[in-house]
């Protein structure tokens, strides 16, 4: 059997790199355009657009980031975690690095309106990373449904609000919900917290996250053992 370099055509190029490729000329050639002609309407018009634009980019970077993850590319490169091998070879600072990781975790799956949001470029990175943090900071055993309310909201006050913004009412959001005891008598159904994630990476695996109770955990286990057993 020929690999897939041997049936690879001589100067074949992945559409996603020719895609770069002609986005950074486009964007070279934009730098050197005259910005003192546009009237005022139009000088706003072209920020609104870069904003997108930025947002866009932002989008697809997180998923580039997120196939890394989920491959290990960093171990095949040497790097300790994929967070070292983003600051090595993008020389970002650990922190931005961390966050980049942990937001392209979040929006792969639980959190997806909001990538989707920032793919629309109807948000920036840094309102997707205010919401991110708000909805894992949420109390534990947050019923799922109000989990997506409480993203729902924070995507419609981002038209609105800053990052910042968005993070004093998303502080303001977990505490509401931390203070939302259960009735006197009423325990929390352990099922609220069952959450479960399936995402094809598009290389024939498909990546897994999730959070389960006791139960369904057992539950799951019994019908995975067979399946791992060694023949």
């Amino acid at each position: 059997m020929q690999s897939a370099a041997a049936t690879t055509s001589p100067g074949w190029e992945h559409p996603l790199l020719a895609g770069l490729d002609t986005v950074a000329t486009s964007v070279d050639a934009l730098t050197q355009a005259t910005v003192w002609s546009l009237s005022d309407a139009e000088l706003l018009t072209a920020l609104e657009d870069g904003e997108r634009l930025l947002a866009t980019v932002a989008a697809l970077r997180l998923r580039l980031v997120r196939d890394a993850d989920g491959r290990d590319l960093a171990a095949r490169q040497g790097a300790t975690s994929t967070a070292a091998l983003l600051r090595h070879r993008l020389r970002l600072r650990p922190g931005d690095a961390r966050m980049l990781v942990e937001l392209a975790a979040a929006l792969d799956g639980p959190q997806a309106a909001t990538g989707q949001a920032l793919t629309a470029g109807t948000i920036s990175a840094e309102q997707a990373w205010a919401i991110a943090r708000t909805i894992r900071a949420l109390p534990a055993g947050t019923p799922a449904a109000t989990v997506g309310d409480a993203q729902a909201f924070l995507l419609a006050q981002a038209e609105v609000f800053d990052p910042a913004e968005l993070t004093r009412l998303g502080a303001f959001l977990i505490t509401q919900l931390a203070d939302q005891d259960p009735e006197p008598g009423q325990e929390k159904d352990p099922a609220d917290v069952r959450e479960l994630w399936l995402t094809d990476t598009g290389t024939g695996s498909t990546r897994i996250r999730g959070t389960l109770d006791a139960e369904a955990a057992a539950m799951l286990r019994a019908a995975l053992d067979p399946l791992t057993t060694p023949r």
